[in-house]
């Protein structure tokens, strides 16, 4: 099973007909995670950030896959 770790990059989307967008990890807690879009570079830091749980990216297969690990 993966960990999320910082500084890795995830697809994510809001549902099954929603296109998958990038996003960095950068914060990990043990009850919740801190991503960033990738493709929004021009917007405002609380724009482009955002929370989840490590369980729901875990276990939500539809919503987020890991696409690289952190360097």
């Amino acid at each position: 099973m993966t960990d999320v770790k910082p500084f890795q990059i995830w697809d994510e989307r809001e549902n099954e007909k929603a296109p998958w967008r990038e996003a960095k990890v950068i914060n990990v807690r043990r009850d919740s995670i801190e991503l960033q879009y990738l493709d929004m570079p021009n917007a405002p830091e609380l724009a482009r950030t955002f929370n989840t749980s490590p369980k729901r990216m875990l276990s939500d297969k539809q919503r987020y896959k890991l696409v690289r690990e952190s360097k």
